[in-house]
Formats: structure tokens, sequence, C-alpha cells
């Protein structure tokens, strides 16, 4: 089990090298100055039972929000905002376990989605309600874009089916996540364009239910 580390002990380096074995998404760089590291780890070591969890660690990695009049803010910063709102407004996004920062360090800890799937896997399965999972998707991103928000890299990798009765839909990954109405048709026009796992009939169904869900 890993748990928190003691950030102020350990360079950058040896801070994201120390959970190696765990590795989910190698290091990136940001501007050429920092970096991005995201880890599997155990639950128990963050005492929230025997669910994993993602820990991600990043290390100079900012952005320059216009509500911060384009002063710096840690990216993961923004997306715990992201998820606070999310959870605020009703939609499933993984919960929150830990988060700190020291420094230039940035970690943020959350829970993983249990027996989920990204969204194109999702509808391939035998026994996919494919009708249903355009709906509850739709409703997501309709709910999310009613209350003015946008999730900036809308993919089938960000978007997580939980497969049965109810088909829940979770958003994951929202570093890029920010309130900004003009950024809507955008947003949409994106997940439309890379997730092309819908068939024609399946897309109008969906933008049919999204414009429902705008409308609230």
């Amino acid at each position: 089990m890993a748990g928190p580390l003691n950030l102020a002990a350990l360079s950058p380096e040896e801070a994201a090298l120390s959970r190696q074995p765990h590795l989910i998404k190698p290091s990136q760089t940001k501007d050429g100055a920092g970096f991005s590291v995201i880890y599997r780890d155990q639950g128990r070591a963050w005492n929230v039972g025997d669910e994993h969890v993602f820990v991600k660690t990043q290390y100079r990695y900012y952005c320059h929000p216009l509500s911060r009049l384009g002063f710096r803010m840690p990216m993961l910063r923004r997306e715990l905002i992201a998820l606070r709102k999310c959870q605020q407004i009703g939609i499933e996004v993984p919960r929150v376990v830990f988060y700190r920062e020291l420094g230039d360090m940035t970690e943020l800890v959350i829970s993983g989605i249990a027996g989920s799937f990204p969204l194109n896997e999702a509808l391939d399965l035998p026994t996919a309600n494919r009708n249903l999972i355009v709906e509850n998707t739709a409703r997501v991103v309709g709910a999310l874009h009613r209350h003015g928000w946008t999730h900036g890299a809308l993919v089938n990798e960000h978007v997580l089916v939980q497969p049965g009765l109810q088909c829940r839909v979770n958003l994951i990954d929202l570093e890029k996540a920010r309130p900004g109405r003009w950024r809507i048709k955008k947003d949409l026009a994106r997940f439309l364009r890379n997730s092309r796992c819908f068939s024609q009939v399946e897309t109008e169904h969906f933008l049919a239910c999204y414009s429902l869900a705008l409308a609230g």
C-alpha cells in the first residue's frame, strides 16, 4: 500500500517514481516545466475500504482561468472545483478522497467507478441497453451545460457507463471543466465529433434528449 507521501521530503521526480509500479498514465509535461502522472492505489491506504482509488500528482501544472484575472491556479484545484460542482448539481462523478497543495506540488485522490466501461465499450457489450445509455449520456451532458459548465474534453474515455438496469453515466477527468456558456456549442460538437459511437438514429435521439435536458 502506498497512501499519502511526504512530499516535502521528496524531489518532484522522487515523488512521481515512488509509485511507478501503479502507474496508469505516463508523465505529461506542461509547457516543458512541470509534469502530471496518475496512479492506481489501494483504497485501504487512504482509509476508504477495499475499493481502488486513483492518485493524480502534478508539479508546476497550472492554468490561468479568466475568473482569476489570468492568475495561475493548479490544474488539479480546477478539477476539484469541477467535481464539487458536479456533485452539487447531481451529476455522477468520482468521489473526492483527498486533496492537498504543497508548494508547486498538487495531489488529488479520487474513487474509482466500480464496474464501469468507457462509453464506446459499454455500447458494444452483448447485454447493452443502447437506448438507455444514449438517453442517460444526453441527460448528463445536457445537465452540465444547463448549469453553464463545460467539460472541455468530452471523449469516450471520459464518459464511464455502469451497465445494469439504470445504466448510470459518470463523467471523469474534469481538469478542463469550467463555467462559460459561450463554450457549450464547442463542447457538444467536440463530443459528437470524437465519440463516433452512436448510429445516425442514436445521434438524433441523443440530440433530442440533450435538448430536453438543456431546457430543464
